[in-house]
């Protein structure tokens, strides 16, 4: 019988945590890269490190409605052509809050639609801490939060095929 679970810290080291501390989180991510092979992301405030737009799926919202929701509530962007890319699961704990999550990661590709150029994130206190354009050929593993540098190596790949 499973006790315990090994999570992830947002800093990416290991720790045990007890199972029944586990909460359990589906989330959707958005990957939008530009014509100028620049990809949306978000930096974490905790962390320092940069991760895709999204976030958890609220109770009976459909996962696209959730991107496209955390997308505009991040970085004042609207998408299309959603599209899934991957599912990620990860057992994460987060350090601020003392809180566990069995995550079940749902990782979309999508195209810009529009993006509010004056967008300023009204809620301060949210865990990004501001959005930005990054050429993902910049990009080091040490940049990225959790399970990002895998789906950044992957678009790559798929890039250059």
């Amino acid at each position: 019988m499973i006790t315990k679970v090994i999570c992830e810290t947002i800093m990416g080291d290991s720790i045990e945590i007890e199972k029944d501390k586990l909460v359990f989180r589906p989330a959707a991510y958005g990957l939008v890269i530009n014509e100028e092979n620049e990809v949306l992301l978000v930096n974490t405030k905790s962390s320092g490190k940069w991760f895709f737009p999204g976030g958890a799926m609220e109770i009976g919202e459909k996962s696209i409605a959730s991107l496209e929701r955390e997308l505009y509530e991040e970085t004042g962007s609207k998408v299309s052509d959603v599209d899934l890319l991957l599912n990620k699961e990860t057992f994460f704990y987060y350090e601020p809050l003392d809180k566990a999550y069995h995550a079940i990661n749902l990782v979309y590709s999508a195209k810009l639609q529009s993006q509010d150029k004056d967008f300023v994130n009204p809620d301060l206190e949210d865990e990004a801490d501001g959005f930005a354009w990054v050429n993902i050929y910049s990009l080091k593993p040490d940049d990225m939060q959790s399970f990002a540098w895998e789906v950044i190596e992957l678009v790559k790949e798929k890039m250059s095929s």
